[in-house]
């Protein structure tokens, strides 16, 4: 029998190198704009992992592919830094803003659908978003939903019902326990969203 290929790798110092190309912006061959902020970014980083950038940047019939840059009017520079950290690191650190809540929040949750356009991995089930970890525990759980349900857009029923689910699921502790005194503020604050975790806390 023939030998089973090995899966080529890329070596790891190419790996490591990666992220260093975002704060350094050396060989960058696309310029991302937003918010009086601007990025100088790699092809090769964005349209591999997110078909937004491979539609911007391929064919001559996009203006964006025409002359290397992507303006993003409708988007907060927070979430569009944040999903670069992303892309470049596959994590980012979570910063809470002076006013208590973040548009960017978790990496493995970013409530503005903007945000999930530019990553395909930002689409995730919601046994992903609690695999391993206890991020629900998190004030950016309690910020993402704040956040989904008065920012995000009234459409987004997946997102929705992702942190719905994981709201219930973990409900008791997150309605009883001190780490859960932010959701409760969202939950008394947010009453939409009040009205379905204890809803669906009954189902389960």
């Amino acid at each position: 029998m023939p030998p089973t290929p090995i899966p080529a790798q890329a070596p790891a110092p190419v790996i490591s190198s990666i992220p260093s190309l975002l704060t350094s912006g050396k060989w960058s061959d696309l310029l991302l704009e937003c918010d009086n902020h601007s990025w100088q970014v790699h092809k090769f980083v964005l349209c591999t992992q997110s078909s937004f950038f491979t539609k911007a940047c391929e064919g001559d019939t996009w203006e964006e592919a025409k002359n290397s840059k992507v303006t993003l009017p409708d988007d907060h520079s927070e979430a569009v830094d944040a999903v670069l950290q992303y892309l470049y690191t596959s994590s980012y650190q979570y910063k809470r803003s002076k006013t208590g809540t973040d548009r960017t929040v978790a990496p493995f949750f970013w409530t503005s659908s903007s945000s999930q356009r530019f990553c395909d991995r930002l689409v995730q089930r919601p046994s992903q978003m609690t695999e391993g970890t206890q991020l629900w525990k998190t004030p950016a759980f309690a910020d993402a939903i704040r956040e989904l349900y008065l920012n995000a857009a009234d459409t987004d029923r997946q997102m929705h019902q992702a942190v719905v689910h994981v709201s219930a699921q973990y409900a008791k502790g997150l309605l009883t326990s001190s780490y859960g005194t932010d959701f409760r503020r969202v939950v008394d604050d947010v009453k939409t969203f009040g009205t379905e975790i204890h809803m669906a806390a009954l189902l389960l």
